[in-house]
């Protein structure tokens, strides 16, 4: 009797199973909500609205492959986040990439635009469509950790490759639900919850490059662990860039059905590293030092068709820049030094209903600075327990209150989604923001999408104080906000899968960089009218068998018309016009597979020669990808080759990228 009650609880709807947006869809099999709840619902920052699902460069193997879904009380569908614009890397397909670090497994996601400083994650920035690289959020198992006071450290966040469970990239605005933390698109990195299985791995390469990863993992009943640290060092490709980086992170969990899941994480970055040029084109002897410590508590539970979800996290990110390396000239005399703190909670509160599913969500964030050089003047100097040598003597604190609520209709082939918030920032007010997004299913493998939106973003802390002798913050911005919009279609036919859309962003007052011919000095400001305008093509080829395992192409356009005025832009107009991405995936003999990508690049904006010091028009670039693997059992080994054919390009204005780098190595299970 007990069983036969059981199974009535649960509810099955063969309906919703093949939805484009639904995580569910990418693991491939019957599913019992649990291990996704901190994706799907348990925080804001992961309710985004967007598009239907478009295919990466890498795409799942197990799309639209499940017959049902199976939820305890809720439709399955209902639980999915806001979100219907989802890429989704499993662990299998980043393995399958052969890359050692999550920049260059971006590199080759379509709509992406990674802009890296060096190589093995020393340090990039990221945007999407034309976005600037302050505008993505970062998220570590649905938890924001996205750096406030610059982009250029979002990445800094503990990373065990091997670890990953999958790799989520929201692909669209979600101000509207979550804060100002996903202005153009967010990305989330899940870990692993298996109950079972350690890793270790070793790699070499050129420029005496050495990365060594081991993991551990222990379960008892109801409880799990995993603890797993991450080294890696390199002499660098040319002068000044070298980099020592070490992570270590822990992730722990306690599953009960009555009770609720309770999961923590705990993680930390070192990161040392010449900084050739990073900065400024005069100063070549450049160094940086970054240190990151994140935690959180997560807290779910589900009863009939409710689910409750509460969590708290912390990041603390210390970064010292030394504009010279070694023997440092009279006139300067200090480094930079910034100390930055984030405390948040987020909680959440969902109800399914026949008529769909309605969620109602509280945030709250705390976010601080102290610093050399951004910020208000202090009245009491703070000393910087990092260095053991400096004295803060600027500091900035700014909180952020959002209460939003939505509502998800299914109506027949119609899935129907609204959504408002209401924001608030000490520095800035309340504002209210809104969105919508419309789903029909033409026909089981097709479906056709739109969403309208808007959305905000605080400025940095840089943006509003940084002081150089080449850049000046400024202190009177205000938010950036936009319109979006976006209409798009995906079908399935057989082992083909086509994707494509439109879309346009109005910007208002979006926060750039400028400074007239006569300037010395860049200067941040609040820019008026910025659209943007373009479209995605997308063709997935699957076969079940054979010798091709698959193949993806790409294409993404992208055309921004800024103001007419006489600044030159830093950051705005330097976007990718065209992108074109290609990855083949197949079998060379038995045990044997290689996986091929490649990225075309045509950025639109200029660089500057070292030696002549005049700008050119950057000029079209293509990157490639190689990895031979051999897996059997517990073991695999690879060879892998990055900027396979030496291509000379930049990323950056002044900055030139790694030419052919070559690693080899080993991983064993057990």
């Amino acid at each position: 009797m007990e069983q036969k009650k059981q199974s009535k609880q649960l509810l099955r709807f063969r309906r919703w199973a093949h939805k484009s947006y639904s995580i569910f869809n990418t693991l491939g099999k019957t599913v019992t909500i649990g291990t996704l709840a901190a994706v799907m619902i348990s925080n804001a920052s992961t309710q985004v609205f967007g598009q239907s699902n478009h295919n990466p460069i890498l795409t799942t193997d197990s799309i639209n492959k499940m017959s049902e879904v199976e939820v305890d009380g809720i439709k399955a569908e209902l639980l999915m986040p806001l979100v219907d614009a989802i890429t989704v890397f499993s662990a299998q397909e980043i393995q399958r990439a052969g890359v050692q670090n999550l920049q260059d497994l971006l590199q080759f996601v379509q709509g992406l635009d990674l802009k890296t400083r060096g190589n093995e994650g020393v340090q990039a920035d990221i945007s999407y469509r034309g976005s600037t690289f302050d505008q993505i959020a970062i998220l570590i198992n649905g938890i924001n950790y996205t750096d406030p006071q610059t982009g250029h450290h979002n990445l800094n966040i503990p990373i065990i490759f091997s670890e990953i469970e999958r790799i989520e990239i929201l692909k669209g605005p979600g101000a509207w639900s979550a804060g100002s933390i996903a202005f153009a698109g967010a990305i989330n990195i899940i870990y692993k919850e298996k109950p079972t299985g350690s890793n270790i791995k070793l790699v070499v390469g050129d420029h005496h490059y050495t990365n060594g990863e081991a993991t551990l993992r222990y379960s008892k009943n109801k409880f799990y662990v995993m603890a797993g640290i991450n080294k890696s060092i390199s002499t660098g490709y040319t002068d000044n860039t070298d980099f020592d980086i070490t992570q270590f992170y822990t992730f722990a969990g306690y599953k009960d059905r009555k009770l609720g899941d309770l999961k923590f994480q705990l993680g930390f970055a070192a990161k040392d590293f010449g900084a050739n040029s990073f900065y400024s084109l005069k100063y070549k002897d450049q160094y940086e030092e970054t240190r990151a410590l994140i935690s959180s508590l997560q807290y779910e539970k589900n009863w009939k068709n409710w689910r409750t979800t509460a969590s708290v996290y912390y990041r603390q990110h210390h970064d010292r820049f030394q504009l010279f390396r070694y023997d440092a000239p009279s006139w300067y005399t200090a480094d930079n030094n910034h100390l930055t703190h984030v405390l948040g909670g987020n909680y959440q509160l969902a109800k399914g209903s026949r008529i769909g599913l309605t969620t109602l969500s509280i945030d709250a964030r705390s976010e601080s600075i102290l610093s050399t050089n951004l910020g208000e003047l202090l009245t009491n100097p703070r000393f910087d327990f990092y260095t053991q040598d400096t004295i803060f003597k600027k500091g900035k604190n700014r909180t952020h209150f959002s209460v939003s609520l939505s509502h998800r209709f299914f109506i027949k082939k119609w899935v129907l989604t609204l959504g408002i918030m209401e924001s608030g920032n000490n520095d800035y007010g309340f504002k209210t923001y809104g969105g919508a997004n419309i789903e029909y299913r033409i026909k089981p493998k097709a479906i056709v999408n739109f969403y309208i939106n808007n959305s905000y973003r605080l400025p940095t802390f840089t943006d509003l104080y940084y002081s150089s002798p080449s850049q000046i913050g400024n202190p009177n911005l205000k938010p950036e906000q936009s319109l979006n919009s976006e209409i798009s279609y995906h079908q399935t036919i057989k082992e083909f899968t086509f994707e494509g859309g439109v879309f346009y962003k109005y910007g208002f007052q979006l926060i750039d960089w400028v400074k007239l011919p006569t300037e010395e000095k860049w200067h941040s400001e609040n820019l008026q009218n910025i659209s943007t305008l373009g479209y995605d093509l997308s063709l997935t080829y699957a076969p079940l068998k054979g010798f091709i395992k698959k193949i993806n192409i790409n294409y993404t356009y992208l055309d921004i018309t800024p103001i007419e005025s006489e600044y030159q832009s830093l950051y705005v107009t330097d976007y990718l016009k065209h992108q074109v991405n290609l990855s083949i995936n197949h079998t060379i003999y038995k045990r044997f597979s290689a996986q091929w990508l490649f990225s075309f690049n045509d950025r639109n904006g200029k660089y500057t020669d070292k030696i002549t010091l005049e700008e050119h028009p950057y000029p079209n670039v293509l990157i490639s990808h190689l990895k031979v693997n051999y897996e059997k059992d517990k073991y695999q080994v690879f060879l892998e080759v990055s900027n396979l054919f030496n291509v000379e390009y930049f990323d950056y204005p002044n900055i030139l990228a790694p030419g052919r780098w070559v690693k080899g190595g080993i991983s064993l299970k057990f």
